[in-house]
This record gives structure tokens, C-alpha cells and sequence, in this order.
């Protein structure tokens, strides 16, 4: 059995085109029935139609033959006249009358008519050598019900494509989510194993060096491992809180934290980092800020992920700022820095998971793509919205607002 992996993207594409291009042909097949129904159809009617005024016209004429002898006899010279005012009397006005010498030449009646005519016979038992031929003069009844029907098939036949298309169109957009979820498990499977080598291997060469008596400075060494263990704790808690959140609104829980008590809890997260050298850290908090319902540990971990993402994607020189306010109902989290920024082409793709910024700085900070994600996805299902501001090396704002209510 072919596995998703083993599949390659060419193999996709022309899979995807059979998807559409399948259907297409007995769908052309159908249109090509419809239109030969239609043809026959047009050509029965006209075949009865004719048939009916040929009938008809016979009949007239046998009666005309006993009806007009005397008139004619009395009036010869104007016998084309008689037998073509008489059948004109014998018809409806839409019909068209001509009388016609053996050669062709009009004797009498219409002298334009449009067509072939649909009934035509002898009289030469009125006058000899003489032709009678029958046009309709609007044949719409006809020409509107092949309209008509070519209407219903064409609908019928589009109804028919669109399905198809439509129905190949989800088949192949179904195969393409699993592929991708397939190749998101694979590569987020990929990203946890690297992401936590680095500190599993850190810890290990630590405690090597403290086992074997190597290290001159145990102190040192001790902060050391537990910087890595705080790294690895944190990554695990990424994935733990993304899979959460997976789950929904299942996934979180009823409660309500106060906005200071979210900013405490996130820069107690923050640590010393926020005293480093080099670093100028302040917060900024309006009085009598409400309580926000939802998650707590869920909107502190939103506060923490976009605290830490502040802090690792700015330069040595760092400048973070957290402002706290009330607006429109909700309290409002903005994070400035002064950092790497973001291009306008990756602002809509820093939300989706495991994507990373293509620098050279974003490169080298610690994650797995993960923060914006989650602070996304925690944000939407607390019913707020997150916005994002941002120039290329000039730094990035980014403002959450959550109601209270």
C-alpha cells in the first residue's frame, strides 16, 4: 500500500485533474444525447405540422374544385385570383397562399414569403397546370418549444457539470487536507524531536561534567540545568496547551483572573530576563481594570507566549512594553518592541502553526513555531480579536482585546 509520504506532488496534480476532468466526459456524452434529442424532436414536429397542413390543404382544395367551378367559368382569366382569395378564406392569417404556373411563375397570392413551404398540391381540376403551395408565416409555437426544451437540457446539463465538478472539487480538497494533516503530524513530530534534543543533550552533558567532578563552579552548572529544564518544560507545555485548545471550548475552563493578575503571573513566567542587561522592561496597567471570564491559565499562557516572543526576537538592545487598558467594552493587552518586525507578505502566516519568521535572528531563537498559534487560538475562543502592527526592523506591536462581559 502507497503511503501519503511516497505520493509526489506531480502524481497529486494529475490526480486532482483526473478528479475534474473524469466526470466531463459522460456529462459530454449526456449534452451530446440532449442536443441529438432535441434535432429529432424538431424534425418529428416539423414532419407532423407538415403533414397536418398538407391534410389540410388537400381537403381545401377537393372542396374548392366543386365550390369555385361555376365562379371560375364565369371569370377565367382571374382564376388564380379566385382559388387564391378562397383558400386564404379557408385559413388563418398566418398562413400564406401562392399559386403557381407549371414553371414556376406566380399566378397569384403572396409574392414574399420566407422558408420552404410546409404543404403544396396539384389543382389542376381548377386550372390546369397549376401548383398551390402553403407557407406559415410564423412559425414561433414551433421554434419557442424547441427553445424550450433545448432550455430544460442545458439547464440540466449545467446542473449536471456543476455537480460534477463540484463534487470532484471536494474530493480533491479532502485529499489535499489529509495529505496536510498528514505532513503537519510528520513535521510537528519532526520539530518536537529536534526542538527537545537540544536541551535533553544540553542536561546530559551538564550532569556528565557535575557526575565526573569537572566543574569548576557546581553553582553555575546548577543554573545551567535549570535554564534547560525551564526550556524544555516550556516546549512541552506548548504542546500540551496547543493539543488543549484543539479540543475547543472542552478544552478550557470556566472561571475569571484579573488583568494585573494576568500581567504578575506572565513577567513572574518572564523571569529575570526582564532585568537583564542590556533590557528595559516596563508595564503600564490603568486603575480598576475588570475581570475577564474564560481560561486563566489559558490567558496567562497568551500573555507569556507573546511576552517571550517579544523578548526573543529583539536584539541585544531590547525595549518591551506592556500596556494595559479598557476599550470598547473589554480590557486591551498591547506588547510593543523595538525587535526584527515583520514583513507585510508573513503577517498572515505568523498565526499559522509551526511557522517561523525567515531571519537570521528568528532563525537562532529558541521554538517550534508554535506561541502565535496558540495566543491566537486561546484569543478567539475568548470571543476577542488580536491585531498586529509592525515594521521591518523597527519592531512589532502586538494588541489583544478580550471583553469583560
Amino acid at each position: 500500500m502507497i503511503s501519503l509520504q511516497e505520493i509526489k506532488p506531480r502524481q497529486i496534480r494529475a490526480l486532482l485533474l483526473l478528479l475534474v476532468l473524469a466526470p466531463l466526459i459522460p456529462t459530454g456524452l449526456l449534452l451530446r444525447f440532449m442536443f441529438e434529442t432535441v434535432q429529432q424532436e424538431r424534425e418529428a414536429a416539423r414532419d407532423m405540422i407538415a403533414s397536418a397542413w398538407q391534410d389540410s390543404l388537400s381537403i381545401a382544395t377537393r372542396t374548392l374544385s366543386v365550390t369555385l367551378k361555376n365562379e371560375i367559368a364565369a371569370a377565367p382569366s382571374h382564376s388564380a385570383e379566385i382559388i387564391a382569395a378562397a383558400l386564404r378564406r379557408s385559413f388563418d392569417h398566418e398562413v400564406r397562399i401562392r399559386v403557381l404556373a407549371k414553371d414556376r411563375t406566380l399566378l397569384a397570392g403572396a409574392a414574399k414569403v420566407t422558408g420552404s413551404p410546409v404543404a403544396s398540391t396539384n389543382i389542376s381540376t381548377l386550372l390546369p397546370d397549376a401548383t398551390v403551395e402553403l407557407y406559415t408565416a410564423d412559425r414561433s409555437l414551433i421554434q419557442q418549444a424547441v427553445r424550450d426544451q433545448i432550455d430544460s437540457y442545458t439547464r440540466t446539463a449545467i446542473f449536471t457539470i456543476s455537480a460534477n465538478i463540484l463534487i470532484a472539487l471536494l474530493a480533491g480538497w479532502a485529499f489535499l487536507r489529509q495529505i496536510k494533516t498528514q505532513e503537519l503530524k510528520t513535521s510537528s513530530l519532526a520539530t518536537l524531536a529536534h526542538e527537545l534534543r537540544t536541551p535533553v543533550a544540553s542536561m546530559r552533558l551538564l550532569l556528565d561534567t557535575i557526575r565526573e567532578g569537572r566543574c569548576p563552579d557546581q553553582a553555575e552548572y546548577l543554573e545551567l540545568l535549570a535554564r534547560e529544564n525551564t526550556r524544555l518544560s516550556r516546549l512541552v507545555d506548548q504542546f500540551l496547551t496547543h493539543s488543549r485548545l484543539e479540543l475547543g471550548n472542552d478544552g478550557l475552563a470556566a472561571s475569571s483572573i484579573a488583568a494585573a493578575d494576568m500581567v504578575s503571573a506572565a513577567e513572574e513566567n518572564l523571569g529575570q530576563r526582564r532585568h537583564a542587561e542590556g533590557t528595559s522592561y516596563r508595564s503600564e496597567l490603568e486603575p480598576n481594570l475588570p475581570n475577564i471570564p474564560g481560561d486563566a491559565a489559558a490567558l496567562v499562557c497568551m500573555l507569556d507566549n507573546l511576552l517571550d516572543n517579544a523578548w526573543k526576537y529583539t536584539g541585544p538592545n531590547k525595549e518591551i512594553a506592556l500596556l494595559v487598558g479598557c476599550k470598547n467594552g473589554g480590557v486591551t493587552f498591547s506588547i510593543r518592541d523595538n525587535g526584527i518586525g515583520i514583513a507585510p507578505a508573513e503577517r498572515a502566516a505568523i498565526f499559522n502553526r509551526f511557522h517561523q519568521i525567515d531571519n537570521r535572528l528568528a532563525r537562532s531563537a529558541e521554538g517550534c513555531g508554535l506561541g502565535l498559534s496558540i495566543v491566537k487560538r486561546i484569543v478567539e475562543l475568548h470571543r476577542g480579536r488580536i491585531t498586529v502592527e509592525s515594521q521591518p526592523g523597527k519592531g512589532s506591536t502586538f494588541t489583544v482585546w478580550l471583553p469583560t462581559a
